[in-house]
């Protein structure tokens, strides 16, 4: 942990500084969307009910950190429209930011010493997840390597040693969660609360090493190599250390869905380009057979399932639907029903999904007896078909003016963009913890 304790922010290269921003101005969207989500507000309730007398329950602020960070990893998982991380096999903001937030409000943070800890954390969360091959067939990897990012940012903010860095990272070694796969797969929305533990456990981590509580030394190798995951790579973990940020090769999500589903929806819009969704008979999608086993059901029983459905979520693009959020209302569209059971998943060699890239082929089938083609390839080390910081910004917007209003959600992207330029950061408090409006 000697790089992640005593790197500075002006230490970190420009252009991982820049990046840092657009993924904390991402991440901060997808808090604010998911908190509107009932579940959401309704747990929120209940965990200020008892303290609040009366008070706003979306006064967040009220709450304890760990009651705080709970809710805010919920709501940043709720909708999947966080990023992911295709060689870290994980959504590493998802954990590392509302610890962050957390902690950076406890301990009165500037927004540079904000953003140093979720850059440094985020790093050492995907790098664990690089270096350890997870058990994919049983476990999701929301709540594993996030709860140790989680740590080590909460220990940076709230000013810990490096003793105290690793002491905490093997103390939360102890605090990940036995997250299942199937939750995705049956659409459970259980599913959304990996990140939100993982981020209450980082959060506490800190807090239990200056309580006297230690960890295993060897905690890391013993649940990443051996429980959670087959082999863990020490050397994966510490090679091209501040020499290559993973975080340059993330994947920004355009759509509330599945990563894997991505490059399927973009290939049937490029296939349909200039056709109407009437002129539709059937739908073959072609992609990877891991992917097709998890994403070929027509499951539409809850919002979660949705994202993991993609003839649901072809048939719903395809009808016109722009897909940054899925509710009931379109899980239940009859048109989009009636496409669905049109759409064949079909699990193919050729198409390709690594570490770095997804493929997919979509052929569609005319009422005219005409069969028209579409492929797309995202691959996230080269940057091709992944989301730029502009498009970052412009996702921003769409998708929070209609919760906080146009000026505000300009007003917030401002400011988070300017984030290390910032020492009081009540403004982006407000908005996370209290849904209250920018100052004006």
């Amino acid at each position: 942990m000697n790089w992640a304790s005593r790197t500075t922010y002006s230490e970190l290269p420009a252009d991982v500084r820049s990046y840092g921003k657009a993924i904390v101005l991402d991440t901060v969207a997808a808090i604010v969307c998911g908190r509107a989500a009932a579940e959401v507000r309704e747990l929120s309730a209940d965990l200020l009910g008892p303290r609040s007398a009366g008070a706003d329950s979306s006064q967040w602020r009220r709450l304890p950190e760990s009651d705080s960070a709970f809710l805010l990893g919920l709501a940043a998982s709720w909708l999947d429209i966080d990023e992911t991380h295709f060689e870290a096999r994980q959504h590493v903001a998802a954990h590392v930011l509302p610890a962050s937030l957390v902690a950076s409000r406890s301990f009165a943070a500037s927004g540079a010493d904000l953003l140093r800890a979720f850059i440094v954390a985020y790093e050492v969360s995907a790098r664990l997840g690089r270096a350890t091959d997870l058990r994919r067939d049983v476990m999701h990897s929301s709540g594993t390597h996030g709860t140790i990012g989680a740590a080590v940012a909460a220990a940076l903010l709230s000013g810990r040693s490096e003793g105290e860095i690793v002491e905490t990272v093997n103390v939360a070694s102890a605090m990940t969660v036995a997250s299942s796969i199937r939750t995705a797969a049956v659409g459970a929305t259980s599913r959304n609360t990996y990140a939100a533990q993982a981020a209450r456990n980082g959060v506490l981590a800190p807090r239990l090493v200056a309580a006297g509580v230690r960890g295993d030394p060897d905690g890391l190798m013993a649940v990443f190599g051996s429980v959670s995951g087959t082999r863990f790579r020490p050397d994966a973990l510490c090679s091209d250390i501040a020499t290559r940020y993973l975080l340059l090769a993330n994947f920004v999500k355009r759509y509330a869905a599945c990563a894997e589903a991505h490059p399927a929806i973009l290939a049937a819009e490029q296939a349909m380009a200039g056709y109407h969704s009437r002129d539709l008979r059937s739908v073959e999608v072609r992609i990877e057979p891991s992917a097709a086993k998890v994403l070929g059901a027509p499951n539409v029983a809850t919002d979660l399932a949705a994202h993991f459905s993609l003839p649901f979520l072809v048939a719903a693009r395809l009808r016109g639907f722009g897909l940054e959020a899925i509710d009931a209302a379109v899980r239940s569209d009859p048109k989009v029903l009636s496409l669905m059971d049109s759409v064949i998943v079909v699990g193919d060699e050729g198409s390709h999904a690594d570490e770095s890239t997804l493929s997919a082929s979509v052929s569609i089938k005319l009422s005219s007896g005409r069969t028209v083609a579409g492929s797309s390839n995202i691959d996230c080390l080269r940057r091709l078909g992944v989301m730029g910081e502009t498009d970052i910004r412009d996702k921003f917007i769409a998708a929070t003016s209609p919760i906080i209003g146009a000026l505000e959600a300009q007003q917030m992207m401002e400011f988070v963009m300017s984030l290390e330029d910032q020492v009081d950061l009540s403004p982006l408090y407000r908005l996370v913890f209290d849904h209250e409006p920018f100052p004006s």
